[in-house]
């Protein structure tokens, strides 16, 4: 597999944050910086409010709203892999894994009618791109509406990504019960929930007071690197990421400590070990779909939608889902829901299944239950997957709700999904493929998929349980026969930038010259594949004074980084062949009348 991103070489370039690769030789990681509406190719904000209400206001449903926006991650990629290539001619870059991700919308402020949920997950549908759905109050749908008109409400929206990377190593070892450990965190936490601050400051405190026994030099390492690894620790064996706060900062929903194990274990903190810390992003998507409204109106932003009454005694669920909307390997995706028998009023138990499909991923289950029974109901969630194999059913274990609206995540379903995906400027001058190599009963199995302009983005989905599987992506050159291949890739989001050939390079020239009195020598430079274009030839002159230069050079392509030399041939004489492709990974070293 390719390296992944390691906290431990985390840097800042000019207040760019890059996560170095654990292993020499990977590409590095750029923390995404913004977060903002997506926009169609007319220029229209990704965000629509649906207003729902009953045709008679007397029976249900009650009227509620519906509102989806469509967000795009801003990385200044181009950026860091200048930056990055002073120092490392061949340095590559790719986008930092997002393992999860949550988006809220807060009212600033007291305000008795706050609902108590306004969080739902992201889920990604390309290299920078995710969608959110949230279903809402009529209240709440309310104040949207009025912010998209213009009102001046205290609306705010900030979204917490969770980015996977290797965490630091310390040379200790720590040994606990986890049901104990977990019992312990628990008092640092509210409802199970507890903030990554909070348990970097807890382990950072004095050793003797920790729920674990350490080995090592612990009074050699500074507390706080201590907490942070320890809070690693934690999120990796102990917690996942839970809706954000009221206020909008990330939270950590602890493990029960009956789902652990009760037998001593011990975690060597010097080995690598993935875990995920949060980053936040605030923004403000209704000022932005406001100014478009002012413009343009609200008809292509705002539905509004009445729908029949329900019979009494009918109540319904409104089921979403936020799962990457082009999964590979998936036949369907469901939720069953089971409401135990309520004698003597129903005797029976009831049971519906809801498809979700995509793009919306959105079902209803409407159920009759008895006179004053609440809407208290268990449900699992499935899978039907196939691959090379064949096709295999897979469902979650049954877990208890209660309320009309029932949102779930990729965390809630037997399944992963690997994203793939490619940029606009790769498949506009390669053909594109991934292929994820899987192993089943002792053996391997390879699947490829083409990406295109028209479906430049899959999830490929694999059951969570099975082994980490590897992915490869393919770019061949459309307009020649070059192929370049990127084996193991962290993830599959590839574009320009993933590829050594592209973007900026330099090579370092000197001449070791014999008799430092009177000598020059000049040589032309071009970059691969550009030798026929004047515009790009360069020339360095290099004298006993100044016999060291730099010569850079930009690839607008993935296939051709390298350049070529020769001597300078002045105007009427006949020009000298080129030399061989070189990288510029090492200087070019000449000598007084240096010849191809």
């Amino acid at each position: 597999m390719a390296s992944p991103p390691d906290w431990q070489r985390l840097r800042h370039l000019d207040g760019l944050a890059v996560l170095g690769p654990y292993a020499a030789g990977g590409p590095h990681y750029t923390l995404p910086d913004a977060l903002e509406l997506a926009r169609d190719h007319a220029g229209s904000p990704g965000l629509r409010l649906e207003l729902v209400r009953g045709v008679d206001p007397n029976f249900p449903p009650d009227p509620y709203g519906v509102l989806e926006l469509s967000l795009a991650l801003s990385q200044r990629i181009g950026e860091a892999l200048t930056l990055l290539r002073v120092d490392d001619p061949l340095a590559t870059v790719a986008r930092a894994p997002v393992a999860s991700a949550w988006l809220s919308l807060r009212l600033q402020g007291d305000d008795p009618e706050r609902p108590e949920h306004m969080s739902a997950a992201l889920r990604w549908t390309g290299l920078d791109g995710a969608v959110w759905v949230l279903r809402m109050s009529a209240h709440w749908a309310g104040l949207v509406h009025g912010c998209l008109a213009g009102d001046v409400v205290p609306l705010d929206a900030s979204a917490v990504l969770e980015i996977e990377a290797i965490a630091p190593r310390i040379p200790l070892r720590a040994r606990g019960v986890p049901r104990a450990v977990a019992e312990r965190l628990l008092t640092l936490a509210d409802a199970g929930r507890v903030a990554r601050p909070l348990l970097v400051e807890y382990f950072a405190g004095a050793a003797a007071g920790l729920p674990l026994e350490f080995q090592g030099p612990i009074d050699d390492i500074p507390e706080r690197e201590r907490g942070e690894r320890l809070a690693d620790l934690v999120r990796t064996h102990f917690a996942s990421l839970a809706p954000p706060s009221t206020e909008g900062e990330p939270l950590l929903e602890l493990r029960p400590p009956e789902a652990l194990t009760s037998e001593e274990t011990e975690w060597d903190l010097s080995r690598p070990e993935r875990t995920a810390r949060p980053l936040v992003l605030r923004f403000n998507p209704l000022g932005e779909a406001h100014a478009w409204i002012e413009e343009h109106g609200e008809a292509e932003l705002v539905a509004k939608t009445e729908v029949p009454a329900l019979d009494t005694g009918i109540v319904s669920i409104a089921l979403d889902a936020s799962l990457p909307p082009n999964r590979r390997g998936v036949l369907e995706t469901g939720v069953t829901v089971s409401v135990p028998a309520k004698p003597p009023h129903r005797v029976q138990r009831l049971v519906r299944t809801a498809t979700l499909s995509p793009p919306g991923d959105r079902a209803e289950i409407r159920l009759r239950l008895a006179p004053g029974e609440p809407l208290e109901f268990g449900y699992t969630a499935y899978a039907v997957v196939r691959d090379a194999s064949g096709i295999e059913s897979l469902e979650e274990p049954e877990r208890a709700w209660s309320g009309p609206r029932l949102s779930l995540s990729t965390a809630d379903f037997p399944l992963r999904f690997l994203p793939v995906a490619a940029s606009a400027a790769l498949l506009g001058l390669a053909d594109v493929s991934a292929t994820i190599t899987r192993r089943r009963d002792g053996q391997e199995i390879a699947e490829s998929f083409p990406l295109t302009a028209e479906q430049p983005a899959l999830a490929i989905a694999v059951p969570r349980e099975e082994e980490e599987p590897r992915l490869g992506v393919e770019a061949r050159e459309r307009s020649g026969d070059r192929v370049e291949r990127l084996d193991g890739v962290s993830q599959g989001l590839v574009d320009l930038h993933s590829f050594r050939g592209y973007g900026p390079h330099r090579v370092d020239i000197e001449c070791a010259f014999e008799d430092r009195e009177g000598e020059m020598l000049a040589i032309e430079l071009a970059p691969e594949g550009r030798t026929d274009d004047p515009a790009a030839i360069g020339v360095v002159h290099l004298t006993p004074a100044e016999s060291r230069k730099t010569w850079t050079w930009f690839s607008d392509s993935p296939f051709g980084g390298g350049f070529r030399w020769r001597p300078y041939a002045g105007p009427g004489t006949t020009p000298h062949g080129w030399s061989g492709v070189l990288d510029g990974a090492d200087p070019l070293v000449l000598q007084t009348g240096a010849t191809v």
